[in-house]
């Protein structure tokens, strides 16, 4: 709306040359967009006197530090809309630029004629595959992933309540489309259908360890999606280490773009191939390499459930393809693969030839082959064809951009009849360009096989795109959709419409065929999926489930991946393809061989790698002044060398006393003596720091049928011991460490897993009671607040009291070691607690009522 009066006038143009304010030259381009109502600003000479005066009123306004009737005024005021104005033509340039750039990506018939028919003689493309390179990233903070790990390390799902991160932080949406829940964090998503995405979101190798710690007490994430995260091969050796424990516990492993090589490649399938629970494994752009072909053939044959394998642009190659199909050529058993992508990895004749004997092979039970952007050619079809005429288990086939011609289609077109398959796409694709490969050049001369096709088979999708079929060949191919029960056809031809009489008659004719298939596939969509299924509903919800297995492509489906291609689309957002020159990112992932540090720490003693996965036992060093345990707090790389990853020690020295409560995340040790290693480190860093801390340690125990009690001393003089009982039930892989710098020792105490039975909620009183006994002993037998303690098991011990609403009671004997104790117990406590559950904003606090806080007579903590 054109502004009416003067004030109107002046706060438009104000708040248009506010968006030039960065600019500094009228001819530089402008990614503001500057309303062309400007254009129409009221000019100090027009003609029409009341513009003239308008102009003059706006020019007050604007400026009013000049005088009211100064020329100075005026002049600005003309200045200023004679540039805004040079701004607008300037956009439109730009705008034309842009649809034009934007058009030619959509219509690539220009490029397509340039190219003609593909001559694999002139035109050589490389039968190693497209690159594999992940798109450029930078990696993330690990503070902006810590909120999300905490919420899936407190066994967290698409539930706001599910963890007290979740409280905190999360944000619940709907995935659009679908209307699955989620719970959104800064960095990462859980979704309803358990699936648990991280696309995009650049873990690195220094925050892979921290992702897989996390997973292991969380039992609702099935589908790990964690695409173009360059985790490297030492993320491989992490998810490895994880799959050894927990071998069944993901369906789905989405790993697109992460640097995995031949070496870790075979790590993640020696792990891979003992799961009965993994059904699609996704490896897109991974440099394997052809030298993984013989593992990627133990993959496919010794993997249960392998459903769905994904390889596309993993550079195995036509040597590698080769092998691997002749490899499963020759085997005598079914196996489960029923989806295989291989796009852009190289594939031509001789491949072709191999997986075409596959094909014919009595056990190949395949139903998808995506194979675009290879340099098949017309060999390539041809050989493929000899496979398809014995095959009868096929029923989708895509090959876009695959530089076929006339000869290769007919070929193919002939194999095909009576064959059992849904889907053929013959189509351009967008990568074809990015890929390096070559546009296919159908004529008419392959009209009548493609006709016959249509008319012989029951397919249901048949994609030509942009083709180098004329009008007068398109006609008979659609004439034959009118008998068929496509649900989807598109062909157009690459030429212009000529000018002559007979090329006017035949685009006429073609536009009432196309009118007439429009309708009849339009009655087929709606017999298949409701009559009120419109074929924009179709294209948008359904066309997509004819080309892809929906039970597992949806399970991949990502919100991060969804926006930016979204963004893109609209103009919103560049999709940025090629790195830097001189970025050495993917050199240092490709060389970590543990956590790498990606942001500068502050403070001193807090720099470099955290992380060898080799464990160093804690026999044989000395105990000096400068030892806790016989651990040189000097080597702090030593100290941690002795977990299975890192872990972020997350405090300094210079810690208010107190005041801070310190969490650290401990990764899973082979023998408690790891796990008291790292315990010595911590102590060691707190050793100058006064008041209680409480840290929480992840990870701690799970050492077998042991249940210990450990007293450790920091004074430099003291060594660590541990006692072990008589329980033999598992223990859980979380602990409480209690410090206190005015008593000068610290107790860890490993908590039970299997809290959930009947018989352990007397355990895990005699664990929380514990910690009370301790605290009476140097700060008074008053009631106490146990803290933020770990949601699921708060939750797991509320279910399961027996005792009454408040509380049960706990007989527990809790024994030390006889020898080498700093400190004993009493030989046996029986003990009433009651417990009080308040439910706060930030979770669940347990509150031990002074009350009820009834000790034995003479029972206390002493030093020995």
């Amino acid at each position: 709306m054109i502004p009416s009066s003067a004030t109107e006038w002046a706060v438009e143009l104000q708040h248009q040359l506010y968006l030039l304010s960065p600019l500094a030259k009228t001819e530089e381009q402008h990614p503001a967009f500057i309303d062309e109502i400007v254009l129409k600003a009221p000019r100090r000479k027009a003609a029409d006197p009341d513009a003239a005066r308008l102009a003059k009123q706006i020019s007050r306004l604007m400026y009013p530090a000049y005088d009211e009737d100064s020329l100075g005024l005026f002049i600005k005021y003309e200045k200023d809309i004679v540039r805004l104005r040079k701004m607008v033509i300037l956009q439109r340039k730009r705008i034309i630029d842009e649809n034009t750039k934007r058009n030619e990506l959509i219509n690539w018939a220009p490029r397509i004629r340039k190219q003609g028919p593909w001559n694999p003689a002139t035109d050589a493309v490389s039968l190693e595959g497209a690159p594999s390179l992940p798109m450029p990233v930078d990696i993330a903070d690990p503070k902006s992933l810590a909120p999300f790990f905490d919420h899936l390390a407190l066994g967290g799902n698409e539930s706001k309540d599910s963890s007290i991160r979740g409280i905190d932080v999360g944000l619940e949406a709907e995935e659009p489309g679908y209307s699955t829940s989620l719970l959104e964090f800064e960095k990462g998503v859980v979704y309803s259908d358990q699936r648990m995405d991280l696309c995009k979101m650049v873990l690195g190798p220094n925050n892979i360890g921290a992702l897989m710690e996390s997973l292991k007490p969380n039992h609702f994430i099935t589908h790990f999606l964690l695409g173009n995260n360059i985790i490297g091969p030492h993320g491989a050796h992490c998810i490895a280490d994880f799959l050894k424990e927990y071998p069944n516990r993901m369906d789905t492993w989405y790993l697109a773009g992460n640097c995995i090589d031949t070496p870790s490649f075979r790590l993640l399938v020696d792990e891979w191939v003992k799961s009965t629970v993994v059904t699609n494994i996704w490896l897109k752009r991974n440099p394997l390499g052809p030298a993984a072909a013989d593992d990627v053939f133990r993959l496919i044959t010794q993997t249960e459930n392998l459903r769905t394998l994904d390889l596309d642009q993993t550079e195995l190659g036509d040597v590698g393809v080769a092998k691997l199909f002749t490899l499963l050529a020759h085997y005598d058993k079914p196996v489960a693969l029923r989806h295989i992508y291989l796009n852009a990895v190289g594939i031509g004749a001789k491949g072709a030839g191999a997986i075409a004997d596959f094909l014919a092979s009595p056990h190949c039970a395949l139903d998808a082959l995506y194979a675009s952007n290879n340099p098949l050619g017309n060999d390539g079809l041809v050989a493929l064809a000899t496979g398809m005429r014995k095959n009868n288990s096929l029923t989708r086939l895509t090959l876009s951009s695959v530089g076929a011609g006339d000869v290769g289609v007919v070929a193919l077109c002939h194999s095909l009849h009576g064959h059992n398959l849904k889907v053929l796409d013959l189509d351009q694709s967008y990568a074809t360009k990015d890929l390096g490969a070559r546009f296919n050049w159908i004529t008419d001369a392959s009209a009548s096989a493609l006709a016959s096709l249509t008319s012989h088979t029951t397919l249901s999708y048949l994609n030509l795109g942009q083709c180098a079929l004329t009008h007068a060949g398109l006609t008979p191919i659609l004439s034959q959709v009118l008998s068929s029960p496509l649900l989807f056809f598109a062909a157009s031809t690459i030429f212009p419409q000529a000018r002559d009489a007979p090329s006017i008659h035949a685009g006429q004719r073609h536009a009432k065929a196309a009118e007439l298939a429009r309708a009849h596939i339009l009655r087929n969509i709606q017999a298949k999926y409701g009559a009120e299924c419109s074929y924009t509903t179709f294209r948008n919800e359904y066309k997509r489930w004819l080309v892809n297995d929906k039970t597992d492509v949806r399970k991949i489906d990502s919100v991060y991946r969804n926006r930016d291609a979204g963004q893109a689309r609209r103009g919103g957002k560049k999709l940025v393809k090629w790195w830097e020159e001189g970025d050495e990112t993917l050199e240092r992932v490709m060389g970590a061989v543990g956590p790498v540090c990606v942001s500068r720490r502050a403070k001193e003693g807090l720099e470099g790698v955290v992380g060898p996965t080799r464990f160093v036992p804690l026999t044989g060093r000395k105990t000096s002044d400068r030892t806790v345990g016989g651990l040189d707090a000097k080597r702090s790389r030593s100290a941690v060398a002795a977990s299975r990853s890192w872990f972020d020690w997350g405090f300094g020295d210079d810690m208010d006393a107190g005041r801070e409560r310190v969490f650290a995340r401990v990764v899973r040790f082979e023998t408690p003596a790891g796990a008291l290693t790292v315990a010595g480190r911590l102590m060691w860093r707190l050793k100058t720091t006064a008041g209680f801390f409480d840290i929480v340690v992840e990870g701690l125990g799970c050492f077998g049928g042991e249940m210990a009690s450990v007293l450790c001393s920091t004074k430099p003089e003291s060594s660590l011991s541990s006692a072990a009982g008589s329980e033999s039930e598992a223990w859980s892989k979380s602990a409480l460490i209690a410090l206190s710098r005015s008593s000068r020792w610290c107790l860890i105490w490993p908590g039970p897993a299997a809290v959930a039975s009947p018989s352990t909620p007397a355990r895990a009183a005699a664990m929380l009671l514990l910690m009370v006994l301790w605290r009476a002993s140097s700060r008074g037998p008053e009631g106490y607040c146990v803290g933020m303690l770990e949601h699921s098991l708060v939750r797991l011990l509320t279910s399961r009291a027996k005792c009454g609403q408040d509380g049960w009671a706990a007989k527990s004997s809790l024994r030390a070691s006889e020898s080498g104790s700093l400190f004993h117990f009493a030989k046996s406590a029986r003990v009433a607690v009651t417990l009080s559950l308040v439910k706060e904003a930030r979770g669940i606090v347990i509150v031990l009522t002074k009350a009820y806080c009834a000790v034995a007579q003479g029972t206390k903590v002493t030093k020995t």
